[in-house]
């Protein structure tokens, strides 16, 4: 008997996990399959089912279908041919949830360089 290529290979729950687990969990079920297989993740209302399917697409996967069911929202994916590299340098989170110490900083996101530090003495100093 034929395999039903419409059916998911693994279905991922994620729905008890806050950022950058989610992510983290994702990503690792990413890497497991085959690029053209599919993937069910079970999330949460709120930031996972807002940010999750952003976070995929923009990564280059494809988002099949979003059904909502009593344990949440269940998304079906295709993983696209990206290798690994790829999707550790994807932001974690595409609405900053985790805040900037977790998200990938680029060049002009960069904050300036804040006053030089002085020493004792030149403290002194300044104030005679």
């Amino acid at each position: 008997m034929a395999k039903d290529t419409n059916q998911p290979r693994s279905i991922v729950d994620v729905t008890g996990l806050q950022c950058p687990a989610t992510t983290i969990k994702i990503h690792a079920a990413l890497r497991r399959v085959k690029s053209g297989e599919r993937l069910q993740f079970v999330l949460r209302e709120g930031d996972q089912i807002q940010d999750v399917p952003v976070m995929l697409k923009e990564e280059g996967h494809r988002v099949v279908g979003v059904q909502a069911d009593a344990a949440g929202f269940r998304l079906l994916v295709v993983k696209n041919g990206l290798p690994a590299e790829a999707l550790r340098a994807a932001a974690c989170c595409p609405g900053g949830v985790c805040g900037p110490s977790r998200r990938r900083v680029d060049e002009e996101d960069k904050p300036a360089p804040g006053p030089e530090k002085r020493t004792r003495r030149q403290a002194a100093r300044k104030r005679r």
